[in-house]
């Protein structure tokens, strides 16, 4: 708990307020329609050699987390962690009697909520058992809320009934220095200063219903370089919010602040 608090404390010291692109207009003849399996492919490309199975008990991820309202500034809205609590080994047997290896693991997801003075205070905390089948299939067997990004549209797409459609899939890559504290810590993966590459994907959701069309836009930074819970070290959702009949320009991101594995 100490450390944690250390944690919180530090981070008023290195708030990363991420540039969300801004929100496009749904436009008609202008969106490049993107399968799902072309997206889910690049989710995992970017992550590849980051799995769940090397995570390890108490392993700890931390995250901040901003918004913006209308062309305001970014502002710190709260934090988020995850902590491994329990790593077990066991399998299970499809129908077909064949056996497959799973992991199950118990988090404990922590969000703190950001006062008007600026003050962390604890909002929500959960405990979620996670259950990772490997081999042949390496999936989680249940939408499972990790800052691993990559595995959400699995789930997402086969439990909600609108669907949601992808668009205008781009990609790049690049390099970026880990966070301050990691830094500090000399908690960096062995990776020369501090330095790792990232893809950056961009891509939009347009949620459709019987009248109305919602887009959300998603900026992500997926590594390979860091352990997975700490491979999706940003993560931003652009969208539009209706206030009073108008719609108005909204940004979230998530920026990775520190992470610790006893493997490390």
């Amino acid at each position: 708990m100490q450390r944690m608090k250390w944690w919180f404390c530090s981070a008023c010291l290195f708030l990363t307020l991420s540039s969300c692109l801004e929100n496009k207009p749904v436009g008609n003849e202008s969106d490049e329609a993107v399968s799902f399996l072309q997206l889910q492919t690049e989710l995992y490309k970017a992550t590849s050699s980051s799995t769940p199975e090397q995570m390890q008990a108490q392993d700890f991820v931390y995250y901040t987390e901003s918004a913006r309202f209308f062309t305001g500034e970014f502002q710190t809205v709260g934090y988020k962690t995850h902590q491994l609590l329990e790593k077990n080994e066991s399998q299970i047997t499809q129908q077909d009697g064949t056996q497959v290896p799973l992991y199950a693991y118990r988090f404990l997801e922590s969000v703190y909520k950001v006062d008007t003075e600026g003050q962390a205070h604890l909002d929500t905390q959960k405990e979620m058992p996670c259950r990772y089948a490997r081999t042949p299939y390496s999936q989680w067997l249940e939408s499972c809320d990790l800052t691993g990004f990559q595995d959400y549209y699995v789930y997402y797409l086969y439990s909600d009934k609108e669907l949601p459609y992808f668009y205008n899939l781009k990609k790049r890559t690049l390099q970026t220095q880990l966070p301050q504290q990691m830094v500090q810590n000399s908690n960096c993966y062995g990776k020369e200063n501090c330095i790792v590459n990232v893809t950056e994907l961009e891509f939009d959701i347009i949620f459709k219903n019987e009248s109305d069309r919602k887009r959300q836009h998603i900026l992500l930074w997926l590594t390979k370089d860091l352990p997975y819970l700490a491979s999706n070290i940003k993560k931003c959702i652009s969208t539009l919010v209706e206030v009073e009949g108008k719609k108005y320009p909204y940004d979230f991101c998530q920026d990775l602040v520190n992470f610790t594995s006893t493997s490390n």
